[in-house]
């Protein structure tokens, strides 16, 4: 996503957000995602690429995904998709520092005992 585009988005949002709350126009957008308490959109972007590196590296080492996070790469600042999402998930593969990721489960036994009666 470009940033022309993430601006559009952004100045959107505090638009609809200052029509819904009745703000005036010189109240801060921090200020107004706050009282809304919505997510600033550049921060919602980088939250929904990092959930879904996750989500790829749960998969299998050879899944055809995995392979695709794994050859991405940008060209001229371009980034394809593959690229950008491992681009945004940059901090998160910092911060866990070579913490390995749980395959992914079935969950239908934390459905089950969810559900089950105490």
């Amino acid at each position: 996503m470009s940033d022309k585009s993430t601006k559009l988005l952004e100045k959107v949002q505090n638009c609809c957000l200052r029509s819904i709350l009745g703000a005036k126009l010189h109240t801060s957008t921090d200020a107004v995602e706050v009282v809304a308490n919505i997510t600033p959109v550049r921060l919602h972007i980088q939250e929904l690429c990092t959930m879904e590196y996750i989500r790829l590296m749960q998969k299998p080492a050879h899944s055809a995904f995995r392979q695709l996070l794994r050859n991405s790469f940008s060209t001229k600042n371009k980034f394809t998709p593959m690229c950008y999402l491992k681009y945004l998930a940059t901090l998160f593969q910092h911060i866990a520092n070579n913490t390995q990721i749980a395959p992914n489960t079935s969950h239908k036994c934390l459905i089950y005992l969810m559900m089950s009666p105490s």
